[in-house]
């Protein structure tokens, strides 16, 4: 996935916060939201920026020390995560606890957000405070205003994580809002789960 322009992930925000936010129109209403969309992806690029474990003096950003994974599905094929973003394919990441998932969706969230193309990320981390109304949120937002604003050559690429680390009854209300989403065909979801 070289192709294309790159940018630092700072230089970057600006640029992402409009593909989100022109993706919901100019409106009042849409105005405060925007206030909503900075924070997100703020707070998102912070966190999936860089990464910290137990006895690093300091984090290392997380480009210069993620490898690209390979996906195994069902325990037989082996997929390049760059070619499942290339696939457009929903996808929901199974794995134990340490494996991976997290880092893996902070290290596409910033892949894709340096890079100027058509996929939009937007992270949702599942353990943040109102994360799974936000989501929601932004889900409904898309499905009222997606047949009078939405670029017709923007792909979402929807980064929700920690679903195991919700209550049973949030787990539904993801799964209905994921689902609305899937309906929209804006884009693609990625889901980590333990379970």
């Amino acid at each position: 996935m070289n192709d294309g322009i790159t940018l630092d992930l700072g230089s970057s925000l600006p640029y992402l916060v409009d593909s989100i936010f022109g993706l919901f129109g100019q409106d009042a209403e849409s105005i405060e939201w925007k206030r909503k969309i900075e924070h997100l992806v703020t707070i998102s690029a912070a966190q999936a920026s860089s990464i910290q474990c137990i006895g690093m003096s300091s984090p290392v950003p997380i480009m210069k020390i993620y490898q690209t994974t390979t996906v195994i599905f069902y325990g037989e094929t082996r997929v390049d995560v760059n070619e499942l973003i290339r696939q457009h394919e929903d996808l929901v990441i199974f794995a134990g606890p340490g494996w991976g998932k997290t880092t893996l969706l902070h290290w596409l969230f910033v892949q894709l957000s340096v890079k100027k193309s058509h996929v939009v990320p937007v992270l949702f981390t599942l353990r943040w405070p109102n994360a799974r109304q936000e989501l929601e949120e932004f889900v409904q937002r898309l499905d009222r205003k997606r047949s009078k604003n939405f670029p017709k050559d923007t792909i979402l690429a929807l980064l929700v994580d920690g679903y195991d680390e919700i209550s049973e009854d949030d787990r539904k209300l993801v799964s209905k809002a994921l689902m609305l989403f899937q309906s929209l065909k804006v884009g693609n979801f990625y889901l980590t789960c333990r379970s």
